[in-house]
């Protein structure tokens, strides 16, 4: 196995012979969402009104 850094910025972890891989970071996000990305759930992001407020704000990320 060996570790790979996608030039669109995935890592990888894949198979010695490249066909396949176990694991890439792209499925596991964290906080940071990349072009090339996808959701493999149900997922809706919205921002909140300001720090002090949780409320709806402005912007929705589906």
């Amino acid at each position: 196995m060996s570790l790979k850094l996608i030039d669109y910025g995935n890592v990888m972890l894949v198979y010695n012979n490249h066909v396949g891989y176990l694991w890439e970071s792209f499925n596991h996000r964290i906080n940071t969402f990349l072009n090339g990305m996808t959701f493999h759930e149900n997922l809706t992001l919205t921002s909140w009104k300001n720090e002090n407020d949780q409320g709806s704000g402005s912007f929705i990320f589906q």
